[in-house]
């Protein structure tokens, strides 16, 4: 009686996870070829019957990293949901994002009744490791970054390799690639620190090419 129990739950939980498994959806990444950067969407519809199915989808780059900038539709017109058992595959203009930079990227989709609902987001680089900062390492999570120049100007680190502890505290500037953690303004922000690269004696913090600098506000005035 016991194992007819339990031999009659997991096929409760095995049909509800078949029932829970998404039936349409939207994935994204970046492509950077040539000084060129796109965002390749996939859409795609496995579901022949469902009475409330989006219709459309826009796809919205909140900002960047570094730079801040402000939010820019992808989409020139919605991507149409495809019909069933098929999918539709966009490349969209991503442009003002260099390969080492991170792009923020929103789908919203658009449903029957004109109502929105965020679907899918996602922080997209073309490089393992995104250019973010320059700047001195006071502590091991403590850094005091050059301003002004275009890059992030966070003082919250995460120092991800116990050799990167070789930078703490010498008083020389150091490039930090890494991911923020948080992200709430050019200088109100936390980075997970994946790769130090020294710079020579007598470095400053002028030099850099870095992007314009943007308020984060104008990305949250984006949205009503």
């Amino acid at each position: 009686m016991h194992r007819i129990a339990i031999v009659s739950l997991l096929v409760l939980l095995m049909a509800s996870s078949a029932l829970a498994a998404p039936t349409w959806g939207v994935s994204f990444s970046r492509i950077c070829e040539d000084a060129v950067t796109q965002l390749r969407v996939i859409v795609w519809n496995e579901d022949p019957d469902h009475p409330n199915l989006p219709e459309e989808f826009t796809i919205i780059r909140t900002t960047t990293a570094p730079g801040l900038a402000d939010p820019l539709v992808l989409t020139t017109d919605p991507i149409p949901l495809p019909p069933y058992g098929e999918q539709t595959v966009v490349l969209l203009p991503d442009p003002g994002v260099p390969a080492e930079a991170i792009g923020y990227y929103e789908c919203w989709a658009t449903f029957g009744d004109g109502s929105e609902v965020l679907t899918d987001e996602g922080a997209l680089s073309c490089v393992t490791d995104p250019y973010l900062m320059r700047a001195l390492l006071i502590t091991d999570d403590v850094a005091e970054p050059c301003e002004g120049i275009g890059l992030l100007e966070c003082t919250s680190v995460l120092l991800s390799d116990l050799d990167m502890l070789d930078y703490v505290g010498t008083g020389e500037l150091v490039d930090i690639y890494g991911w923020p953690v948080w992200l709430n303004d050019v200088n109100s922000c936390g980075i997970n620190v994946t790769r130090i690269e020294p710079l020579d004696d007598g470095a400053t913090c002028k030099g850099v090419v870095a992007l314009q600098p943007k308020s984060w506000s104008s990305v949250k005035s984006f949205y009503r």
